[in-house]
């Protein structure tokens, strides 16, 4: 993918891939898996290696609770690592277990696992899967039937604005004097994604009859 945006060419020297899923756990609970790979692409050097080498392949599952935000599950793996030593850090991640994965969540990855305590890659892994949980939400709620959401308006009001204000000044759209903000405060409508309006464009649907049957 990013070999065809690389307009300069050049020999390859390293590659770093994040990727990141998230699953219905059950009706109040998701799972995120992350996996962190590491390759050289020219493999070993000084020698005639024709495949690329991992450096590293590391994996977590978290099994967050969608009402809370809190790890309630934490497995990790170490399926390829530079030293032998490597993988007996990985008890140290179940003091995970009750940590909220929402705003906050960098600095205590940094506190718990920073520097000597454990592992730099799995650190960085954790911190790129924490906006994966944030942006899981909205689908996770759309995907169950958690008692007292799609049933009570209100429960799912609340809900949906708990969810904007975990949006609150994370980025300069969403600062709190920012649009997003400015236009909620005034009573506007809020409006989907526009990766979400071009689809529904493709699918012949119209998006504001598709916003307001969304809406609570």
């Amino acid at each position: 993918m990013i070999g065809e945006h690389n307009k300069r060419g050049g020999t390859p020297l390293h590659t770093r891939a994040y990727e990141i899923e998230a699953y219905v756990e059950d009706e109040t609970h998701f799972r995120l898996i992350g996996v962190l790979k590491d390759v050289r692409p020219d493999g070993l050097w000084g020698v005639d290696d024709p495949n690329p080498l991992t450096m590293h392949h590391m994996l977590i599952e978290l099994v967050i609770d969608a009402r809370t935000l809190a790890i309630t599950v934490v497995e990790t793996k170490m399926l390829v690592h530079p030293q032998e030593q490597c993988p007996l850090i990985l008890p140290a991640f179940q003091q995970l277990v009750g940590i909220s994965i929402a705003r906050g969540f960098s600095s205590k990855v940094k506190e718990l696992f920073g520097g000597p305590r454990a592992c730099t890659h799995f650190g960085a892994l954790l911190n790129a899967m924490a906006p994966v949980a944030m942006q899981t939400l909205w689908a996770f709620f759309h995907s169950v039937t958690e008692p007292g959401l799609e049933q009570d308006a209100e429960a799912r009001a609340a809900g949906m604005r708990a969810g904007l204000e975990r949006n609150r000044d994370t980025c300069h759209v969403w600062a709190t004097d920012g649009p997003m903000f400015k236009a909620i405060e005034a009573g506007e409508p809020r409006h989907m994604m526009l990766s979400m309006r071009n689809r529904l464009v493709e699918l012949g649907v119209d998006p504001d009859e598709y916003e307001q049957r969304m809406q609570v």
